[in-house]
């Protein structure tokens, strides 16, 4: 394995000198100035408080479309026919869709070449005001799809879209992150059929004192918790910038590394950003130690939980949670004998206790620490004491019986039930040891205890969260599963994190697995953690910390989609030339579709409650805001709002069509979530598997 480099190279440049205003040029980006400085500039964003007419007048003129402006919790929606705007009313973000165009795998579009398409998205953005100052032409990508004959491995490929992407530069430094994105898909005859603008108009606030390097350095490596050796591939000076639909006041400059880490052989990558500026707050939880275990016996032990706060600006708020069991706490500190037992079939895990604190600037930071609560002295034990105490009236000694060792305990239960008969034996077992302790909490229902299709609608989600450097997965797989919940009419079966989830609940029964009663018992699953071209990783040996796609066989029970929100997953083909369909194919046995990324892809919040809420639409009574998208489609538009454009979606699945690329309505590709719209029968046998990707 490899071991841990840290390299630091702090040449910080210039900040902005020019307030962030709309323009219609294109600026090329500038030249990084070789000038080291102390500080940085800190951006303020700019509310737009954008009204209903506006967002009509935009619909109007840049697409033609005309109707009814609906609004749903800060935002505008607009639908004609196949066509779908979205505006932000705070931040002006602007995403469009044409669905009869954009992912529709029936389109064989005649395309025009990459610097046409570029024309043609200049010329547009132009017209619209869309390029701020500082924007500059970054990349150029297009939708591309690719099936395979299951029987004969014919290959067939082709081009749905071009996407011409922009960046922004604020000053010599680069804006970063999904809302940094302004992206045009251009389709059939030079058509514009998609668009993403999700920059918001930004003022200069204050320069802020850059952290120290050996600061820095801790702060990356304290952040990883438990990935222990890595490599530091790549680390660059940007200013982060959320999705177009995040409320974000302020955008600071953080450092962005591209890091590579192993285990069990298998290689992974993922990126994370540290703030690098004071103007951020920094907490680390002090108390207690990563990793501790108390007991809970007749006398639990008490917990003491601090942490540190530094840089942002005070006063601080404090929230202290635990995943499994919720709030604990909303002040710095605090104690507490009171957290349960977590036991997983007979297995206790730790809780993932985090504390999130908020400074006067609204600016968030995180900390998490892992801590085991045992049985301690067993529980049987706990009622011998309870007896014994009442045997000083009973029994001569019982004081005295307290103070001796706990082998002794045993003749003490011999002689009390001689005493008392055997009238206590019951009680004692109905409180023996195992997942019937009292204080053992089990953070989910039990799934179906056989496999099979079944008339209900069910949703799970397992997740790794900031102990493994994906700070945000709890929070995004949580989106899905509460919006599947409560808008989805899905039943919540279950939501396993961080150490209770386990590799076995996606492998089949063959290969020593319990995918028929968990992932495969329900209808839509989704996972988030980290992952690469063979698989996704675990941090338990349950029996593997790695589900290797060789050992999957999704769809024979009940399960119809799974989101793999997890880096390479859906890479098309590896360095040694094994496609999606030579990997994941055989995983296809009735699954409708795999969701996944075909590279790596950043840990975000947000798009599981996107992607939820794409699914299902936005109803209220009679009234339909947001139709329902298709799985696919979904996907997609979710990947795309929450992504950079170098980074790649991607979804995988099996087809009954003769003719992949004119499939009938009974077809993965055209598949809703059930109960919002037309599904198909389970795709098997299938005649082609096919892959679609896009350009996020």
């Amino acid at each position: 394995m490899r071991v841990k480099t840290l390299v630091f190279t702090l040449m910080l440049f210039t900040s902005c000198l020019l307030a962030v205003t709309p323009t219609t040029q294109r600026p090329q980006p500038s030249q990084a100035l070789e000038k080291q400085v102390d500080t940085l500039m800190v951006y303020r964003t700019i509310p737009q408080d954008l009204t209903p007419e506006q967002a009509a007048l935009q619909a109007e003129n840049m697409f033609g479309l005309s109707g009814q402006i609906q609004e749903h919790e800060g935002s505008y929606y607009l639908t004609v026919g196949n066509k779908t705007l979205i505006v932000n009313s705070v931040t002006g973000a602007i995403w469009y869709t044409d669905y009869t165009l954009l992912w529709n795998i029936s389109v064989t579009p005649t395309l025009p070449n990459l610097d046409t398409c570029q024309g043609i998205a200049a010329e547009f953005l132009s017209t619209h005001s869309l390029l701020p100052v500082g924007a500059y032409l970054k990349d150029s990508g297009s939708t591309n799809a690719t099936a395979q004959s299951v029987e004969t491995e014919e290959t067939l490929s082709k081009i749905l879209s071009y996407s011409i992407n922009y960046g922004v530069m604020l000053g010599s430094i680069p804006a970063d992150g999904p809302g940094a994105e302004i992206s045009v898909h251009i389709g059939d005859g030079g058509a514009i059929i998609g668009l993403e603008c999700q920059w918001r108009s930004l003022e200069r606030y204050s320069e802020f004192p850059i952290m120290p390097t050996n600061l820095l350095e801790a702060t990356l490596e304290h952040s990883l918790h438990e990935i222990d050796e890595y490599e530091i591939e790549s680390q660059t000076l940007v200013y982060y910038t959320e999705p177009g639909d995040v409320d974000q006041t302020y955008v600071y400059p953080a450092y962005r590394f591209e890091i590579t880490s192993e285990m069990e052989g298998e290689e992974f990558r993922f990126t994370r950003y540290i703030p690098a500026t004071e103007f951020s707050p920094k907490v680390e939880i002090t108390s207690p130690t990563y990793g501790a275990s108390f007991a809970n016996g007749i006398a639990p032990d008490t917990i003491s939980f601090d942490c540190q706060v530094t840089y942002g600006a005070a006063p601080y708020n404090y929230s202290w949670s635990s995943a499994e069991t919720g709030n604990l706490a909303t002040t710095k500190s605090f104690s507490t004998n009171a957290l349960p037992i977590l036991s997983r079939d007979s297995v206790i895990y730790a809780h993932t206790v985090t504390v999130t604190v908020v400074d006067a600037n609204g600016q968030t930071c995180q900390d998490v620490v892992l801590i085991t609560i045992t049985p301690g002295i067993p529980t049987i034990t706990v009622i011998i004491v309870v007896i014994a105490t009442i045997a000083v009236i009973g029994v001569g000694g019982g004081v005295l019986l307290l103070r001796r060792r706990r082998r002794k305990l045993l003749a003490l239960l011999f002689a009390l039930l001689i005493v008392f008969g055997f009238t206590l034996v019951p009680t004692l077992l109905m409180t023996s040891q195992g997942t019937d302790l009292k204080g053992v909490h089990t953070p989910f229902p039990q799934g179906r205890p056989t496999p099979g299709e079944d008339n209900l609608l069910e949703t799970g989600v397992e997740w790794l969260g900031e102990k493994d450097a994906l700070p945000f997965s709890q929070a995004n797989t949580h989106g899905f599963y509460d919006w599947m919940e409560t808008e989805g009419g899905f039943d919540a079966r279950y939501n396993l994190g961080d150490e209770a989830a386990w590799e076995v609940d996606y492998k089949h029964a063959d290969y020593g697995g319990i995918a028929s009663v968990r992932v495969d018992s329900v209808d839509f699953a989704y996972h988030n953690g980290h992952g690469n071209p063979n698989g996704f990783f675990f941090n338990t040996m349950h029996d593997d910390t790695f589900m290797h796609y060789s050992q999957a066989r999704w769809g024979v029970g009940d399960l119809e989609w799974i989101a793999l929100d997890s880096c390479e997953v859906l890479m098309f083909e590896t360095w040694t030339g094994d496609t999606v369909f030579d990997r994941w194919g055989s995983a296809l046995q009735g699954v409708h579709m795999i969701l996944g990324f075909g590279t790596d892809s950043i840990n975000q919040e947000t798009r599981g409650g996107r992607f939820a809420l794409f699914v299902t639409g936005i109803s209220y009574g009679p009234f339909q805001l947001l139709p329902s998208s298709t799985v696919k489609n979904a996907w997609f538009i979710a990947c795309s709002q929450t992504e950079n454009s170098n980074k790649q979606a991607a979804v995988l699945y099996s087809t009954k069509a003769d003719d992949p690329w004119n499939a009938p309505l009974d077809d993965p590709s055209n598949d809703h979530a059930n109960g919002f719209g037309y599904f198909c029968s389970d795709p098997i046998p299938a005649k082609w598997w096919v892959w679609i990707a896009i350009q996020c």
